[in-house]
């Protein structure tokens, strides 16, 4: 994810579980979850505006070792960071029956992976049933245009579509653990009933589709 397109995903991020300063996390105990880590760049944002911890997920070694432990060790933050190098899906069957391994389940999720390598609804669906992620838990999903059909309304029995954007050629739909009640499919951008999220900000369903 570029700079300026991270930037305005965490923007909008912050918008929506109701930041007062719309930069930082609106409380200071915020973890972050970050699969497909790579260079780390999206919970190390995370850590930069206030987050308390964020664990990353990587499967390839040298990736980890020259790449994503360096940029941590640079900018310091080895003591909020804790580095699990392993593919997404052992690392979520390695959780299934409970995250106390990891600290508890994560406020935070972000799924940016290489589109065309693995599938969106399989990873989805099993994150919607990890206990890595509670009712409270936002998920950030990085895709392709291609890829439109995947981002379901709702997948699962928690995870609930919030918002849908395009920045360029990127991708990036936001998702509530909750269970909401959505509009039907074909009025899936309707206004939803208000709904009090754990950080005290209201969040509502709408959002631009991404050919507006």
């Amino acid at each position: 994810m570029m700079g300026m397109v991270r930037g305005a995903t965490f923007d909008m991020i912050m918008s929506a579980v109701g930041s007062r300063s719309n930069v930082a996390f609106p409380t200071e105990d915020a973890r972050w979850l970050d699969l497909f880590a790579g260079t780390g760049a999206i919970g190390i944002e995370s850590l930069s505006r206030g987050g308390h911890e964020a664990h990353f997920v990587e499967m390839d070694p040298w990736v980890v070792s020259h790449v994503l432990r360096k940029n941590i060790s640079s900018l310091g933050v080895e003591n909020k960071t804790k580095v699990h190098t392993a593919k997404v899906e052992t690392f979520l069957e390695q959780h299934k029956r409970s995250a106390k391994a990891v600290g508890g389940a994560f406020d935070f999720v972000s799924f940016c992976p290489p589109y065309y390598r693995v599938s969106y609804t399989d990873l989805l669906t099993q994150l919607d049933e990890s206990p890595l992620i509670a009712d409270h838990t936002v998920l950030l999903v990085e895709y392709a245009r291609s890829q439109k059909p995947e981002m379901k309304a709702a997948i699962g029995k928690r995870l609930r579509r919030i918002r849908d954007r395009r920045y360029g050629r990127t991708f990036v739909a936001l998702y509530a653990c909750d269970g909401r009640d959505l509009p039907d499919e074909d009025d899936e951008w309707a206004e939803q009933p208000e709904e009090a999220t754990r950080f005290g900000k209201v969040v509502r369903g709408g959002g631009k589709r991404d050919d507006e």
